[in-house]
């Protein structure tokens, strides 16, 4: 009984009251075993008195050999439960997205979403230069929607699922107001046409229908930082920066072109195509007849596709002329399956919260595919329905144009003319709502480590939110694009403040 006691205590069989209640029952049986073995015979006193009992005192001796300490049951529970802060584990792909948030656009998208200026609420707080938005016209789009609002919408028909592509309806105004921004030279088809939840998901399509994970797209550096999320993220196609520098004004030429394209290949990595702005965003240069014509040659000649980004078309300045790829392809014999547009209504007419973009492609197969996509990243039909009366109103639509033309011209003139006298030159730009400023002499080494210390201090400290040329890709530290259609005339006039009293003593 003694040894199974024992054995029980040590392999934690019983609990602890059960074998303190033994341990009494022991106790007593230093009292009546010995009676028992006198009562035995000759050997009874032996065996039935000094064996137990000596057995009983050893184990008396070694309490903490054989009390071990049980852990309770709830102990045990709770220690199997996983903590609750410890995340699931998720792809390296949305890994790379959440890392995005480090980069110079989300710290700066943070940076106004905590602490934006505000004349009234937040005075100290940082202004808005580094966002390409066209607020500069919205009062003209506020007064139309105020005389014809309450007509614009008809759920009869389109309350349901409709076509995600886009409604027919929608794409035959949208084709006649594109040609009216190229200013009637080209005629652009509706069934042409794929509508998309802005410019971004158009770009994305594109990269996702004609090249595969690894697989690359060349693009003339600076380029939109915004490139890089909509090429990269999810299809998983790499972006190659074509250097250009200062001494061509950031324009693209053949000899650069060529040695790229030569180099890149060279290195295994398969080419897909060239993805090029016009205007250029951020340095605002427009491409001519002959450059057009060039770069349509190349990718010809090397059977690679060419997507021209034409977001800023009705952008351009006064005196300054816009042409289309599309013009392009009707004056020679091209295969225009290699050619793809991307196009929509956030900059020309200042709606980039209406979400509407345009794939405007002469692929049959790239067509098929961003349709089927197209339920991914749809326009709703309301919005759709809305711009559909916008744009059929055609003498709206062209003074609409003719005096954001000018608006866009004015601001721009004055933002050269004010930097100029703080001492900050420029590239001259030919549209866009933006200029690409030198900010070289500031720096106090050639690198962009210093670039962006410099923008932080302007973010931080200064109060001034800008684009680093290094989230641009360019090579040359010290340039930033200052976006100035996004803020009012007073708003401008603070900055422009900020900016001197900066300059005075350009200590960072």
């Amino acid at each position: 009984m003694l040894l199974q006691l024992f054995e029980d205590v040590v392999r934690g069989v019983r609990g602890e009251e059960e074998v303190e209640r033994e341990v009494r029952g022991v106790s007593s049986m230093g009292l009546i075993v010995p009676l028992q073995g006198m009562l035995g015979g000759r050997y009874g006193l032996a065996l039935g008195c000094i064996i137990p009992l000596a057995s009983f005192y050893f184990i008396q001796l070694r309490p903490k050999r054989i009390n071990l300490p049980l852990p309770k049951p709830a102990q045990v529970k709770a220690q199997a439960v996983e903590p609750v802060d410890v995340q699931a584990p998720i792809s390296e792909r949305a890994l790379a997205v959440i890392a995005a948030k480090d980069s110079p656009y989300g710290m700066g998208l943070k940076e106004m979403t905590e602490n934006g200026y505000d004349l009234v609420v937040n005075p100290t707080g940082c202004i808005d230069l580094g966002t390409s938005e066209n607020k500069l016209s919205l009062d003209l789009l506020q007064e139309w929607l105020s005389k014809w609002g309450d007509n614009l919408l008809d759920l009869s028909e389109n309350a349901g699922y409709v076509d995600f592509s886009g409604l027919k309806s929608f794409k035959i105004v949208l084709a006649r107001f594109m040609g009216m921004v190229m200013g009637g030279r080209v005629k652009f088809e509706p069934s042409q046409m794929v509508l998309t939840a802005g410019a971004t998901p158009t770009t994305e399509i594109l990269a996702f229908s004609l090249a595969q994970p690894g697989e690359a797209f060349l693009i003339p550096s600076p380029y939109y930082s915004g490139f890089d999320r909509d090429i990269k993220w999810r299809s998983q196609v790499q972006l190659i920066p074509i250097p250009c520098g200062s001494d061509t004004d950031f324009k693209l030429t053949s000899g650069v072109l060529e040695s790229t394209f030569r180099n890149i290949s060279r290195k295994g990595i398969k080419i897909r195509g060239i993805l090029i702005s016009n205007p250029s965003n951020p340095v605002g240069s427009l491409l001519d007849r002959a450059a057009l014509t060039s770069l349509l040659s190349f990718t010809q000649d090397k059977k690679i596709h060419l997507l021209i980004d034409e977001i800023y078309a009705a952008c351009t300045y006064e005196g300054c002329t816009f042409t289309s790829i599309a013009e392009i392809l009707d004056t020679q014999k091209y295969n225009r399956s290699y050619v793809h547009v991307i196009y929509g209504l956030s900059k020309d007419l200042g709606l980039a919260g209406f979400r509407v973009g345009v794939l405007y492609s002469w692929n049959t197969q790239v067509l098929e595919a961003a349709s089927r996509m197209a339920r991914h990243c749809a326009v709703s039909t309301a919005t759709q329905q809305l711009c559909t009366s916008l744009l059929s109103d055609e003498q709206f639509m062209n003074m609409f144009l003719f005096e954001n033309r000018r608006r866009l011209t004015k601001r721009y003139r004055k933002v050269v003319t004010e930097l100029q006298k703080v001492g900050i030159g420029s590239v001259k730009s030919m549209g866009g709502l933006f200029c690409w400023i030198d900010l070289r002499h500031v720096l106090r080494s050639s690198s962009k480590d210093e670039e962006m210390k410099l923008w932080k201090h302007l973010l931080y400290k200064v109060g001034l939110h800008l684009t680093p040329g290094t989230s641009c890709w360019c090579e040359e530290p010290g340039w930033y694009r200052f976006c100035f259609a996004t803020v009012d005339d007073e708003t401008l006039l603070v900055a422009f403040l900020r900016f001197r009293k900066f300059m005075q003593n350009p200590v960072y």
